[in-house]
């Protein structure tokens, strides 16, 4: 009976004695995981550099795994720095070569940081592990547009399925169709590109064909023109274009453009001034010779020029529109003429916002907000309208719907989207 006592007591001591063993062999994932939600709340408040130092000392600690490679790299991409971000992904890529969703995050990344064959990579994964991903085929697409049509082709009609991608899609896909010179065909490719403002894959196409033809000036001019809707330096290769065509309406045209964004707006003048006399026939530089006037302060010169270039269109819609936004914006008493715009055009949102400002104007808030209402109800995004209306709440004084429209704005690109935040942070 004693040693049952005995044994019983020895038993409960060593029990003890090893629960902090159990203790300690089960600690480092319980650290882990503390430390892994630690570093996650400071992502969560956007302590971007306190999360990575803690993320280091754990990886320092226990090494480098994929999810924390992962985790690396989105917090390099949430702070801003997206080229220190790429490398923790690729780390984790070569772990994980299946991981689709990795997959796609670096084709993303590259993409933006311009690393074109890598991207091309990259989505030539994601087709071949599902050929209906529309996002892939889509810029699988562009990127081939201007070097391999056939395959571009191929890309080109699966995303056109999508209809985030539709309408560029077939676009793209009738100038691939076209038997023309390559040379012609890789511009329009670029053109297209630029009409929709997709100014990095815009570069990557112009500079193709100003590899094809080193001395077209045109291709140079909008590989410059391209560079600087990026935020790049453009004008090397525009001064390049003007040294090659001074008398290329094209190059004049873009060096406008470009002298415009410098805000040299005597000279862009001077450029578009030319464009417009030595391609006559071209309503746009009419239209952008106008506008020139316009932001020179010469309404007068202004309002001719865009008339001209609506009669030298035919009546075209887009330069009606700019002649009815030319109207809304400088004409105190352009009711009249704007209303007979949008008449004509009574599905064009920008000409139906202009007549709400026109109307705002010209002392009528009322009837000027209930206009603007109507566009809205309809496309409840439109920044135009948007932006029209937080002016009008801004300056009768209604301060808080102002904020809250002119914050909406500032989150949608448009060429409102600056001036939306400058009027936010005089409300700040």
């Amino acid at each position: 009976m004693m040693r049952l006592r005995v044994w019983g007591a020895v038993s409960l001591a060593a029990l003890l004695f090893l629960i902090p063993l159990v203790t300690f062999a089960f600690s480092p994932p319980l650290q882990q995981d503390n430390s892994i939600a630690r570093i996650t709340e400071q992502q969560r408040r956007g302590h971007y550099q306190q999360a990575l130092y803690s993320l280091d000392v754990l990886a320092a600690q226990q090494g480098w795994s994929p999810d924390r490679l992962r985790l690396a790299g989105e917090l390099w991409r949430e702070s801003g720095d997206l080229t220190r971000a790429v490398p923790y992904w690729e780390a984790a890529s070569t772990d994980l070569p299946d991981d689709l969703l990795l997959t796609r995050i670096l084709a993303d990344a590259y993409l933006a940081l311009e690393r074109w064959p890598d991207a091309v990579d990259q989505l030539a994964q994601l087709v071949a592990a599902d050929p209906q991903d529309a996002w892939a085929q889509y810029h699988l697409g562009v990127l081939r547009a201007a070097f391999d049509a056939p395959a571009a082709r191929e890309h080109l009609q699966v995303a056109a399925n999508a209809p985030a991608y539709r309408a560029l899609a077939n676009g793209l896909l009738r100038v691939l169709g076209n038997q023309s010179e390559e040379l012609l065909r890789v511009m329009q490719v670029g053109l297209m590109l630029a009409d929709a403002e997709q100014w990095s894959f815009a570069e990557l196409v112009f500079q193709h064909a100003a590899d094809i033809s080193p001395a077209y000036p045109d291709a140079l001019a909008y590989v410059g023109l391209a560079r600087a809707k990026q935020g790049k330096d453009g004008s090397t290769q525009i001064a390049q274009a003007v040294q090659l065509g001074p008398d290329r309406a094209v190059v004049r045209y873009v060096e406008g453009l470009h002298l415009r964004d410098a805000n040299d707006l005597t000279g862009s003048l001077a450029a578009l001034a030319q464009a417009a006399a030595l391609d006559p026939q071209n309503p746009a530089y009419y239209a952008e010779l106008g506008t020139a006037y316009q932001l020179l302060g010469d309404l007068d010169n202004a309002e001719r020029w865009l008339r001209v270039a609506v009669t030298a269109s035919h009546e075209d819609p887009r330069f009606q529109q700019l002649l009815a936004i030319f109207y809304a914006e400088t004409a105190v008493e352009g009711v009249t003429d704007v209303e007979a715009i949008a008449t004509i055009l009574p599905d064009d949102a920008e000409v139906q916002a202009g007549l709400g400002w026109s109307f705002y104007r010209s002392g009528d808030t009322e009837a000027a907000l209930e206009q603007l209402d109507r566009v809205l109800t309809q496309q409840p995004d439109h920044a135009r309208s948007l932006f029209y209306k937080a002016q009008i709440l801004l300056e009768t004084g209604q301060l808080t719907e102002s904020r809250t429209l002119l914050e909406q704005v500032s989150s949608l690109e448009s060429p409102f989207q600056a001036q939306a935040q400058r009027l936010l942070e005089g409300l700040g």
